[in-house]
């Protein structure tokens, strides 16, 4: 009989142990996961602030991608300009300017005009950013 409940003790113990590590495990994966995600947030939020304090009026001379696959272009209105796209939405947007549109941003503005021989276009700039967080 204390064979018996010693052993009994010994496998509730070993279920509660496991059951716990498995808790601590999981709300350290999730801890991560949430790190990891408030950084991307921040750099989102923090390139939706870059954007949104910078006014845009010119027209476009290049687009490109550097040596790290980041899309850029370059705008004039008088003086050189490279803005990255890469962090500003999707790559929609990248694809739809050609050189040669002309552009119009207000400042503390996400909505960016682009004007070309085909149409006009009012793009509202998605960074990811999520203020709630």
């Amino acid at each position: 009989m204390e064979i018996k409940k010693l052993l009994t003790n010994k496998i509730i113990w070993g279920i509660a142990v496991i059951v716990v590590a498995t808790i601590l495990i999981l709300r350290l994966f999730d801890f991560k996961l949430n790190t990891d995600k408030n950084r991307m947030n921040m750099k989102a939020c923090q390139e939706e602030a870059l954007f949104r304090a910078t006014p845009m009026k010119g027209t476009v001379t290049e687009k490109f991608e550097d040596q790290r696959k980041l899309k850029f272009f370059r705008y004039s209105d008088g003086k050189q300009v490279r803005i990255s796209i890469s962090g500003l939405g999707s790559d929609e947007f990248y694809n739809y300017i050609k050189v040669g549109d002309s552009l119009s941003k207000d400042i503390n503005s996400l909505e960016l005009k682009v004007w070309n021989a085909q149409k006009d276009t009012v793009y509202t700039i998605d960074t990811g950013c999520d203020n709630n967080l």
